[in-house]
């Protein structure tokens, strides 16, 4: 079953990169260690998943969910009733097998599509073929002038992977803004780690949250949102916005993000003891 929904095209990698630049200079932001869950807390968890759940490996196939991981994330959906969900680049079909045999209520592709807990497919308006199309040729032209780059072709996105070849951090940043510039405002930016992804601009990580937050059963819970990387600010401010906690993993930037865990592995650990306080006899 399918939905579509058109979300305003909000160019948040955009202003969210403005931010972030703008404030580059600025001494790092002094952030409280992640909390764990209290008796009056009904939290709503969304994660991040490469660099934040897990390490980002050489390439993106390479990544495999410990069992443990899943372990958790399957004690918490129970214990937040159904309340948690993959928030990510990745495709939802990417997503589904590299967290199998568990299903999640998920946003790929920074939400280009969404999976409700009721199973409901969500998709953002999309931009003609056509533009999707000189979108991935391009890509797929600079990949062959730049020996080293990944294309990664989504479906009406690309990402430029340049993890084994750093080198061409600059070239690949100024051939997507290029991509970009003659597409008109129908594509967007968005940098990462080691990568550079080319997509439309009505998807967001932070417009997937909100969509969750609409819905059950997330609806009137408090939103929990952990993330890495520069995708993750659009989420960080949507969960500031409405009162929750931003979890930044392993980030030596200026984010907006207000807890921090180290890295990957503190993340797991974390988790792991949110579920421990949960069954502890917290309600949520």
């Amino acid at each position: 079953m399918h939905e579509l929904s058109r979300l305003p095209s909000t160019g948040d990698a955009a202003r969210m990169n403005a931010v972030i630049s703008q404030a580059a200079n600025t001494d790092f932001l002094a952030r409280r260690p992640a909390p764990l869950p209290t008796d009056d807390d009904r939290w709503a968890i969304f994660l991040d998943v490469d660099g934040c759940l897990v390490e980002f490996q050489p390439l993106p196939e390479l990544v495999k969910i410990p069992g443990p991981v899943l372990q958790s994330l399957s004690d918490l959906q129970i214990a937040l009733a159904g309340a948690i969900a993959l928030v990510s680049g990745r495709t939802l079909d990417d997503l589904d097998h590299l967290f199998a045999p568990l299903v999640l209520p998920s946003a790929g592709q920074y939400g280009m599509r969404r999976r409700s807990a009721d199973g409901v497919l969500h998709n953002v308006l999309l931009p003609e073929k056509q533009v999707a199309d000189f979108v991935r040729r391009r890509a797929v032209e600079t990949a062959l002038r730049l020996p080293g780059l990944k294309v990664e072709d989504k479906g009406f996105s690309v990402a430029l992977h340049y993890r084994t070849a750093p080198h061409l951090a600059d070239a690949v940043a100024a051939a997507a803004a290029a991509i970009v510039a003659a597409v008109g405002d129908t594509y967007e930016v968005q940098p990462g780690a080691m990568v550079q992804e080319i997509k439309p601009t009505t998807c967001s990580k932070g417009s997937a949250v909100r969509a969750f937050l609409a819905e059950p059963p997330f609806k009137s819970r408090t939103p929990v949102f952990l993330g890495d990387d520069f995708a993750d600010e659009s989420a960080f401010a949507a969960v500031n916005t409405l009162g929750g906690l931003s979890i930044a993993v392993g980030v030596d930037r200026f984010t907006q993000a207000q807890y921090a865990l180290a890295g990957p592995a503190a993340a797991r650990a974390w988790l792991a003891d949110v579920v421990v306080t949960l069954s502890r006899g917290s309600k949520q």
